[in-house]
């Protein structure tokens, strides 16, 4: 009787919550998605064509702003 009293109090907290309502896997999910959140973004190196474009871009709205007359 007492090995069906044991069993039944670990299955309650199991399923148990912390106070702010989260269960242990939502906090393991939550760290995991923190680690990908805060990863360092991928280097890219200076002649890439997607840095190129952008430095393009820019440019070109900084000259179209030093042309308009105010």
């Amino acid at each position: 009787m007492k090995f069906f009293a044991l069993q039944k109090e670990i299955f309650q907290t199991s399923n148990l919550k912390f106070t702010i309502g989260r269960t242990i896997s939502d906090l393991v999910g939550l760290s995991v998605y923190s680690w990908i959140k805060y990863a360092p973004t991928p280097f890219l190196e200076p002649y890439t064509e997607a840095n190129t474009m952008g430095s393009n871009m820019l440019l070109v709205r900084l000259e179209s702003l030093m042309t308009l007359d105010f």
